[in-house]
């Protein structure tokens, strides 16, 4: 989801890494410089951090293979059909590294989007306002102006703020984040946002007679309608964790329960 860290990788390229931190080092250091709040008010905070990031990759992992597994049971997606620089067991040495880059490049996306600016909107504006201002903006900022990838961009983005505010921090969403776009690229070889990867595991791609809607073509499994199946489903199941969690942060019957809920995902 997202734009790949690795398109057109090369092993002997370690400054990706690098790279993929830019962005949200400068807002970052805005929020510590220019606000002087610490780094963990972005979100990155709270006891268990690596349990619940890889608890998310996990997660990640699973809905993208849903997202794989069930079009190529209807013989949607077939083997063999994406080319690969590197491909099986020749991938593994990339691939293991490329899971870092993809870690440090969601944490990243997560840090500005739903750390520094859903927080400094939901400051300003409200709640549910800031969520789906900041939601589409994501969507928009992938390029990608067809109705499907919008709305499934976005509803990405939606179901990421709320597990970030259920959560109360950015560790969980960050790792969502890297599983599902590292299984969709270097795991089952598909285009991550319409990057094609250079290493994968596995090379699956659209069938020659297969429906780009079921598949997302050249896109990927966001642009496809079992993608939005998928997101909706896991946005339904994070709205009723966060809902949950807003409960037993609240007492019963005070006045802040009645209130409407600010964005707080560095609390």
């Amino acid at each position: 989801m997202m734009a790949s860290p690795n398109a057109g990788w090369r092993p002997n390229e370690p400054a990706h890494i690098a790279a993929c931190g830019d962005g949200g080092g400068v807002e970052t250091s805005d929020a510590r410089l220019k606000e002087g709040r610490r780094f963990s008010s972005i979100g990155f905070r709270g006891a268990n951090p690596v349990v619940k990031l890889v608890l998310g990759l996990v997660i990640g992992a699973v809905m993208m293979t849903l997202g794989v597994l069930i079009p190529w049971s209807l013989g949607e997606y077939a083997m063999s059909i994406s080319p690969h620089t590197n491909l099986g067991a020749s991938a593994l040495v990339p691939v293991a590294v490329l899971l870092l880059v993809f870690v440090v490049q969601a944490s990243t996306e997560e840090a500005v989007l739903r750390g520094y600016m859903l927080q400094v909107a939901g400051l300003q504006i409200n709640g549910v306002v800031a969520v789906v201002a900041s939601s589409v903006f994501f969507a928009v900022i992938h390029f990608d102006f067809r109705p499907i990838v919008l709305a499934n961009i976005t509803l990405y983005a939606v179901f990421a703020c709320l597990v970030a505010l259920g959560q109360g921090n950015l560790w969980l969403i960050a790792g969502i984040h890297a599983g599902w776009n590292f299984f969709q690229g270097n795991v089952f070889g598909l285009p991550v946002s319409g990057h094609a990867e250079a290493s994968s595991l596995f090379a699956f791609g659209p069938g020659p007679d297969s429906h780009e809607m079921l598949t997302g073509g050249n896109f990927g499994v966001e642009a496809s309608i079992m993608g939005t199946g998928i997101l909706a489903t896991a946005t339904v199941i994070a709205f009723l964790y966060y809902h949950r969690q807003e409960k037993l942060r609240r007492p019963p019957g005070s006045l802040a329960a009645r209130q409407p809920a600010e964005p707080h995902p560095g609390s």
